[in-house]
């Protein structure tokens, strides 16, 4: 127990032992009505001194992701990245911290997301500090892209934006194309197998490619 919860509950129950020894042999009503309310006083009064000790420390702890950039945030392990199944797009906290592990190595250059919740179809836009290419990085646009619409409830597409360019898969294109679907995964082991399987194949990597769509920002 905290030193000095411990210390005050001593001094609350020497009080009332030395109440105990001290009272004289016959009360009136008046004193015996005090002292039945004394357990109750003495519960409140407990209770008040810990939440005092305690209540900073609760308060005072940091959040534990960046709600608005992939750069910061506490790690993901991977046993722990499926606890995330279920979110919703508009969970930005949850959003990040998913595109941060997806992104894997490449996190470091992420420079914060954009969540696209007022109309559907509802998504989101990667921004990124380094140029990317479609098809040079066609691995971690689709591993990213997976990953999210594995574990996002209700997202339809995901962004990737550098400069003037933005880089946009839809997870309708990539299920219907490869009979997928992605929040019928239950856990990564599955996942990671059905991205390693696609990406390992020269063709199907090309129709992958072939489904990212390049816009530029006028």
């Amino acid at each position: 127990m905290h030193k000095e919860l411990k210390d005050s509950l001593n001094y609350i129950f020497e009080k009332e032992k030395l109440h105990e020894i001290r009272k004289p042999s016959s009360f009136n009503r008046k004193q015996q009505k005090l002292t039945s309310w004394l357990p109750t006083i003495v519960s409140v009064g407990i209770v008040f001194i810990a939440i005092m000790i305690f209540w900073p420390l609760v308060m005072g702890q940091p959040a534990n992701i960046d709600q608005e950039s992939i750069q910061h945030g506490s790690h993901t392990e991977g046993s722990e990245i499926f606890n995330y199944k279920g979110a919703y797009i508009g969970d930005a906290a949850s959003v990040g911290q998913i595109s941060k592990y997806a992104l894997g190595s490449q996190s470091n250059y992420g420079n914060g997301i954009q969540l696209f919740t007022t109309d559907e179809p509802y998504g989101m836009r990667i921004f990124l500090l380094k140029k990317m290419d479609p098809f040079k990085d066609v691995e971690t646009i689709f591993t990213t892209a997976s990953y999210l619409f594995t574990l996002v409830r209700n997202i339809d597409f995901v962004e990737f934006e550098y400069e003037d360019k933005v880089y946009a898969i839809t997870k309708q294109d990539l299920e219907i194309t490869f009979g997928l679907d992605y929040y019928a995964l239950e856990d990564e082991e599955t996942l990671r197998s059905i991205i390693s399987e696609l990406l390992s194949n020269e063709q199907t990597k090309d129709v992958i490619h072939q489904l990212i769509k390049e816009t530029t920002i006028k």
